[in-house]
């Protein structure tokens, strides 16, 4: 019978492992080397999932109703406006809109400045600089 050589026998670490999500290093199949702060795990979270994206949206579309309802809304009582204009998307400062009708377009453009400062009063932490409207 062969001789075992004596001392710890080595753990064989898979090189095709994927990466851990956050960027931990394994040390065994249980465990990771080191650990990670909880508070350094949540914005990573955060970022991955959209989740503070999500809660922007909602933020945008609450500013959004509560303009369209307390001063759109006195000036064209005769339009459903919930249903002609869309809130599309916010980048860079930058909010867009999507109107389905050609003559409301025409009139928030004259508008648009006192809608742009309704914004910023609402949500002063966006930095909204600019405001689109366009067509759908």
């Amino acid at each position: 019978m062969a001789k075992r050589s004596g001392g710890k026998r080595k753990r064989s670490v898979s090189k095709n492992r994927t990466a851990h999500p956050f960027g931990i290093s394994w040390m065994d199949e249980r465990r990771p080397c080191e650990y990670t702060p909880f508070s350094s795990i949540v914005p990573r979270m955060f970022a991955k999932f959209g989740i503070g994206r999500r809660l922007g949206i909602e933020r945008f579309q609450k500013a959004w109703e509560e303009i369209r309802i307390d001063f759109l809304h006195p000036l064209f009582p005769d339009i459903k406006l919930d249903k002609k204009i869309r809130l599309s998307s916010f980048r860079g400062g930058t909010v867009s809109f999507e109107i389905k009708n050609h003559a409301l377009y025409q009139e928030l453009n004259f508008y648009k400045k006192e809608i742009l400062s309704r914004f910023q009063q609402k949500i002063p932490e966006e930095n909204i600089k600019e405001i689109k409207f366009r067509g759908f």
